[in-house]
């Protein structure tokens, strides 16, 4: 997987100094900068490379880089041992509660981006999926109108999202998927001609292919062509950080990549600090999803330090390669509660008329 350590504080830097802003191939190549790829597919610096900028990378550069890259990636060099402690020390030391408090949180959660989990019914329902659709599935989904909510929600507070994700589950398994894209799309073409659309797809069996061809034009899709489930570039989702020693003294506050990169999750059960914490809340029913949009100013602290205490996204990343399902004995105890008793969360409501934004 390489050095994940790498991807982060690259990004940190080009998005800090608004790099990819000033670099044309770097916008050409990442949509709309740097952030704008998928974060379950993309966690690894590997994957942002070969995903988003191999294609623009001459091919003498791209020789000697992967040449490096792997020795880096198999070294045992004294240096390279060395580079990988100090950085999981200064981590582990960053993500404390003092730190924090001095230098605020790790990860800026991102206001300008969303993504929608218009369902959790999946097709394939791979290993270590961060949505549960294999550990804990089922087939709730958004209804129309609570879609509908959302963009309004959105208009009425004059919110020009950068970006409107679609994911799931796999979202082509909506029952209402087609006019749900056109409705994000009717919404963009009158209210933000700016925003760009997303859809995240496995691209698993010939029913995904013919719902993808009638996508809209005008949204990206981002396919990860999967046929197993297995997938080794996944994350230990269900590795709780609680579940772990060094991770006791960590301000879950800090959020992680999922959160700067994704954005605001829109769920059926309403609005997270991320798309993955609307799935960990449908397994543990802490019923944490808010009725109505945040605001801009809202970091959305208490939700975070609830759910990431539970998300393996929190933790620092590995290039462990994940071959079945990895579970700590938080996740084990939850899925169990919620296949028994499965939790009953309150909903996003419904849009039936003009909403108004309190101020």
């Amino acid at each position: 997987m390489g050095h994940p350590h790498v991807l982060c504080l690259l990004i940190r830097f080009l998005d800090k100094y608004q790099i990819h802003e000033r670099l044309p191939f770097l916008a050409g190549a990442c949509g709309r900068g740097v952030t704008s790829f998928h974060p379950e597919r993309d966690m690894t610096a590997r994957a942002v490379y070969f995903v988003h900028i191999k294609a623009w990378m001459p091919k003498w550069i791209h020789k000697r880089g992967t040449q490096a890259w792997k020795y880096l990636d198999s070294s045992d060099h004294l240096l390279v041992r060395a580079s990988k402690l100090l950085y999981t020390r200064y981590f582990l030391w960053r993500v404390g509660h003092s730190p924090t408090r001095l230098l605020g949180p790790l990860w800026r959660r991102a206001r300008e981006r969303v993504q929608i989990d218009i369902t959790y019914s999946c097709n394939l329902k791979c290993f270590n999926c961060n949505r549960s659709c294999e550990q804990d599935p089922s087939n709730d989904h958004m209804s129309i109108a609570q879609v509908r909510q959302f963009l309004e929600e959105s208009r009425a507070a004059g919110n020009p999202w950068q970006c409107i994700h679609v994911a799931g589950g796999e979202p082509t398994n909506h029952p209402q998927f087609v006019e749900i894209m056109n409705l994000i799309v009717e919404y963009r073409d009158k209210y933000s001609p700016s925003t760009s659309i997303e859809l995240s797809t496995n691209g698993y069996g010939e029913r995904v292919s013919r719902m993808l061809s009638h996508v809209p034009p005008g949204v990206q899709i981002n396919n990860t062509w999967k046929t197993t489930k297995v997938q080794t570039e996944f994350c230990s989702f269900n590795v709780a950080p609680i579940d772990l020693k060094e991770y006791t003294a960590a301000d879950f506050a800090n959020g992680c990549l999922v959160t700067r990169l994704a954005g605001t999750g829109v769920t059926p059960y309403g609005y997270y600090p991320c798309p993955v914490a609307g799935a960990i809340d449908r397994s543990f029913g802490l019923n944490l999803g808010r009725r109505t949009l945040p605001k801009a100013n809202d970091g959305m602290k208490q939700e975070l330090r609830a759910f990431c205490a539970l998300c393996g996204h929190f933790k620092l990343l590995t290039r462990e390669a994940l071959l079945g399902p990895v579970m700590s004995p938080t996740w084990v105890e939850a899925y169990a509660r919620s296949h028994q008793d499965p939790p009953t969360l309150s909903r996003l409501p419904e849009h039936r008329g003009l909403v108004q934004i309190s101020t």
